[in-house]
């Protein structure tokens, strides 16, 4: 949260535990993007002047089966 220096307080998060409600949340058209450092695409690649949606999964195992159905994968290097 220090690093982020408040970038939480202006950025929309959202927390769900059904894939329903993430439905319910987000528009049709709206791209989806899913954390994956494996992926091909860098998120400096990525449209982001567009309407998006990025998901992120837990340390230890990563997004779930589901979300990386639903979305394109994308690297964030460290």
């Amino acid at each position: 949260v220090r690093a982020g220096m408040a970038a939480h307080f202006r950025i929309p998060i959202r927390t769900c535990a059904e894939w329903t409600a993430v439905d319910a949340l987000l528009p049709p058209a709206m791209a989806w993007y899913v954390a994956d450092a494996h992926a091909a695409l860098e998120y400096t690649r990525a449209d982001w002047c567009t309407p998006s949606a990025l998901l992120i999964g837990n340390e230890a195992h990563g997004a779930s089966h589901e979300a990386r159905q639903r979305s394109a994968a994308i690297a964030i290097p460290m």
